[in-house]
């Protein structure tokens, strides 16, 4: 496979969402590294297909040819993107995934962001919306018919990081095998205890769409949780990528969406706390 050249930046890779909308969907940061990876190398012995699953099912990525495909019904396909962005991406959940705000609308709302405002008017089409910047959880209310919507801003250069073929340091990120691609997670200052019942505590939230790391749904045998600290973004403990929220924690310190730090800020044992999906109606904060 020839490679095409590498910009510096963020390399994000997407999927078209399949409804046909136009809308770009992220991939989790863990299977961005392994596409990546596989879209970087050639050689035999190198992957260029990723299989990984997604709301129950078992889908494979082509980076050659920028192809996702479901391997349950009939290989159903949507197409893939490498797209590399140096600014932060402002995110709303239609209640069913979260949708891109424009490159216009992320302008304004970074800009009243920077000058410490605590909220901005966007005017999307003929509605009107207030996007409120509050401590940890931000959220667009529609100004006429008073819908409630959350709001992510995330930093890729945080969440995702550079290329590892343009910093060069690959070794130290991914441990490369013939035929296998993995993540390593190495050992840091952080440390958690492996008694479940300290980790978690009683709390309450209305049930989160997805998981920000692997992109699958919640239900009763995979619960939502999220980090004590953050408010309106949710991880499942183990997700199906060989990883999880306290791998992620341990390796960036801080997490991965609002930047919140958890590196020598915490007690033992008192990092996660699981949040009570309901699954009853379709109210959404």
């Amino acid at each position: 496979m020839e490679m095409e050249s590498l910009t510096a930046g963020v390399v994000i890779w997407e999927r078209e969402d399949s409804d046909g909308n136009r809308l770009w969907r992220p991939y989790g940061p863990i299977l961005n590294a392994e596409l990546e990876l596989a879209y970087g190398t050639s050689g035999p012995g190198w992957k260029t297909v990723i299989e990984y699953s997604a709301l129950g099912k078992t889908r494979r990525i082509d980076v050659e040819d920028l192809k996702d495909s479901s391997v349950n019904d009939g290989g159903r396909e949507s197409r893939v993107r490498r797209a590399v962005t140096q600014v932060p991406e402002w995110f709303w959940d239609d209640g069913v995934t979260w949708v891109r705000y424009s490159e216009e609308e992320r302008e304004k709302l970074e800009k009243a962001l920077s000058d410490g405002e605590t909220s901005a008017v966007l005017t999307i089409g003929r509605w009107r919306y207030e996007v409120n910047f509050c401590e940890g959880l931000f959220f667009q209310k529609n100004l006429s018919v008073g819908t409630i919507r959350p709001v992510l801003r995330v930093d890729f250069s945080e969440m995702y990081g550079p290329s590892p073929f343009e910093v060069g340091i690959l070794e130290e990120v991914l441990d490369v095998q013939q035929e296998e691609v993995t993540v390593s997670t190495p050992d840091t200052s952080l440390s958690f205890s492996d008694d479940e019942d300290n980790l978690l505590v009683s709390a309450d939230a209305t049930l989160a769409d997805a998981c920000i790391l692997c992109l699958d749904e919640f239900d009763h045998e995979k619960p939502a949780m999220r980090l004590r600290d953050c408010h309106g973004h949710f991880f499942h403990r183990n997700c199906d990528m060989h990883t999880n929220i306290l791998h992620v924690i341990k390796l960036m310190g801080h997490c991965p969406v609002c930047q919140k730090s958890y590196r020598n800020s915490h007690k033992e044992g008192e990092i996660l706390s699981p949040v009570t999906p309901s699954f009853s109606g379709t109210t959404r904060f």
